[in-house]
């Protein structure tokens, strides 16, 4: 019974030291969010120039597209390669 409990804890230290590491990418977050502020600034000037609309809301919806899920990402904690406290199992 004892070893069990010994067993048991070791693995809750370990789950908890996991999650203590995680982390989240800022230099991710901020490319993602300058990438989310030149697709919304290509949305104004289409909508301000109404003759070329076409060409700006393209190439912002893709940036856009591109950004959205990279600072989902980026910003959801995760288990970094390079954190010397986590054992990889």
């Amino acid at each position: 019974m004892k070893e069990e409990l010994t067993r048991h804890i070791d693995e809750t230290i370990k789950k908890m030291i996991a999650e203590d590491g995680r982390s989240r990418d800022p230099f991710g977050i901020a490319l993602a969010l300058v990438m989310l502020l030149i697709a919304a600034g290509l949305f104004v000037a289409a909508v301000i120039s109404r003759g070329a609309w076409w060409w700006l809301t393209a190439p912002a919806t893709l940036i856009a597209i591109i950004a959205l899920p990279g600072l989902v990402k980026e910003s959801t904690p995760q288990i970094r390669d390079q954190d010397p406290r986590v054992e990889r199992a």
